[in-house]
């Protein structure tokens, strides 16, 4: 889940993070309980407000790829979450002015993302093709 967040009392933002909530099942395969950790995108960027809005996942290779669209910064930024569930910072890349909506695929083996970017102005928008080595 992307968390843009919102002002806080002392006029801060909250949220800029990503949230991720784990499924467990018991060895019957019966519901047993959500776990919930999250990254703080914050720590990648030398800028209190990044506003994640749109996040896409691919899953290629028992790995699950995580593409989310930071509005703030024009960029894609990945994670990585392997079998173990272990989250991992994988990369971040400039695309088009304020990335909002996002999609993931894996074609042949190979991962790629869009983003659908706005424009500043307000005029044209972009659409921006990113390939993960």
């Amino acid at each position: 889940m992307a968390c843009e967040g919102r002002k806080t009392s002392d006029d801060k933002r909250g949220g800029q993070r990503v949230d991720f909530y784990f499924v467990y099942y018991d060895e019957n395969d019966e519901f047993c309980y959500v776990a919930l950790d999250y990254v703080d995108l914050r720590q990648y960027f030398s800028r209190q407000r990044i506003d994640p809005e749109g996040i896409a996942i691919v899953v290629e290779a028992d790995e699950a790829f995580v593409f989310v669209g930071c509005e703030r910064t024009d960029s894609l930024f990945c994670l990585k979450i392997g079998k173990d569930r272990v989250i991992s910072w994988v990369g971040v890349v400039p695309v088009g002015v304020r990335p909002e909506g996002v999609k993931a695929f894996a074609v042949d083996g190979s991962i790629y993302c869009l983003s659908a970017n706005e424009n500043a102005d307000g005029l044209f928008g972009s659409i921006s093709l990113c390939g993960l080595n």
